[in-house]
């Protein structure tokens, strides 16, 4: 069967599971390079109609680093305690060499499970400035969407450039690619 990927319904199925969400236990890796990760179930999610399997992203953004962000709104420490919304970083489009920036991921499985796993690179053309890689502990899940960020230095030996970050999905035999430009100087 093709697989199909609907980034607009995954849109749609984000703004529904922000009304309604309920929290699941964060996936969280804590090492130096690992990622922060949580995930939310989403309440009433929608099937899509036919036997297919869908599972995408649905967001890459590029931010300064915000202690505690980001968050689940309505978990202990976030800036937004209301439940259902969620604290990321500010999306920037340009952001200053050297600084420590998040990378923020965001994925939706509608109907995928199994095992599953992101990666990431950022570059200036085909200069590789950084890149990393997650792999979920417990797999992904149904009607879940997930969040994964990463902080990092960017450090280039360019003075300044358009970078390109770009996200890998797999889940199982599907995969899914985003990606998102941004200026450094």
């Amino acid at each position: 069967m093709r697989d199909i990927w609907f980034p607009k319904f995954s849109l749609v199925l984000i703004a529904v599971a922000l009304a309604v969400p309920v929290l699941v236990p964060a996936q969280d890796s804590t090492s130096k390079n690992e990622p922060s990760v949580f995930s939310y179930g989403v309440k009433g999610a929608q099937h899509p109609p036919m036997m297919m399997t869908v599972i995408g992203f649905t967001n890459a953004n590029v931010a300064n680093q915000t202690k505690g962000f980001p968050c689940m709104g309505g978990t202990a420490g976030c800036a937004d305690q209301t439940p259902g919304t969620i604290a990321l970083s500010a999306p920037m489009a340009v952001v200053l060499k050297g600084s420590t920036i998040t990378y923020t991921f965001e994925l939706e499985s509608v109907s995928y499970t199994g095992p599953c796993s992101l990666g990431f690179t950022v570059t200036d053309g085909t200069t590789k400035l950084d890149g990393g890689h997650y792999t979920f502990p417990s797999g992904c899940k149904p009607n879940t969407v997930y969040f994964a960020s990463f902080d990092r230095v960017l450090k280039s030996p360019l003075k300044m450039g358009v970078g390109s970050i770009s996200g890998f999905l797999k889940a199982g035999k599907h995969t899914d690619k985003i990606v998102q430009k941004f200026c450094y100087m």
